[in-house]
């Protein structure tokens, strides 16, 4: 019982995205050989990382005093009342509870935002992902494959899902 507070899962902290304090740590991520692989990106530079996430609404997520990947919603267009959830957590934190709470903080920033309808899409394997955005009330929307987006080497085949907020 003594040692009980070491086992103690912490709630991660979302902290708002500053370019000239995170910019370098967003860069390390998206341009990690991990992900770099695992999304076939070729981000070169992290003024291309800066100029594809400068009209985000980004937050760093903390968990037990570690800056653990981010959460964010992109393309935002009010006129059609729509937005990208995107997110990405360090693999030393993935698949144990903690990408929940900024998730259910996304959704609810999106009603603030008086949006209609978020999008997110996982490249075919990545399970953990779709499962997440199934728990949150997500559906699956299509399937596709995107022959050449400017950040991707080759064709990319993606799960999309949507959800009514």
């Amino acid at each position: 019982m003594i040692f009980s507070f070491l086992f103690k899962k912490f709630e991660p902290v979302l902290i708002p995205y500053e370019a000239d304090k995170h910019l370098n740590l967003l860069y390390s991520w998206i341009s990690s050989d991990e992900i770099m692989r695992m999304y076939d990106l070729r981000i070169t530079s992290k003024e291309e990382v800066e100029e594809w996430f400068k009209h985000d609404l980004i937050y760093l997520i903390q968990i037990d005093n570690t800056l653990a990947g981010y959460i964010n919603l992109c393309d935002i267009d009010n006129s059609k009342g729509s937005a990208e959830l995107g997110y990405m957590l360090i693999e030393k934190y993935r698949g144990k509870g903690y990408m929940n709470v900024p998730i259910e903080f996304m959704i609810s920033k999106a009603r603030e935002l008086k949006l209609k309808k978020l999008v997110a899409y996982t490249i075919l394997g990545n399970v953990k992902s779709q499962k997440i955005l199934l728990k949150h009330g997500f559906v699956f929307a299509k399937k596709s494959i995107e022959p050449d987006w400017s950040h991707y080497d080759g064709e990319v085949e993606w799960n999309w899902y949507e959800l009514t907020v």
